[in-house]
């Protein structure tokens, strides 16, 4: 949909962050092999980083 939406009028804008949470490694792995992961995180308001939970937020705010 957002691949749609970017072709039709060049970018996607929100009102409010996008809050992506697959719930399984197991999708976003296939997300990511599929090339849908690279789409979701450019348009996610942040990234949670499981290595570091309290240390690291990438912020895209």
């Amino acid at each position: 949909m957002l691949r749609n939406l970017e072709q039709v009028h060049g970018k996607v804008e929100f009102n409010a962050p996008l809050i992506v949470a697959a719930p399984t490694y197991n999708i976003i792995d296939e997300l990511k092999q599929e090339g849908d992961w690279d789409v979701l995180q450019k348009y996610s308001g942040f990234e949670f980083d499981d290595d570091a939970p309290q240390e690291h937020f990438s912020y895209r705010i």
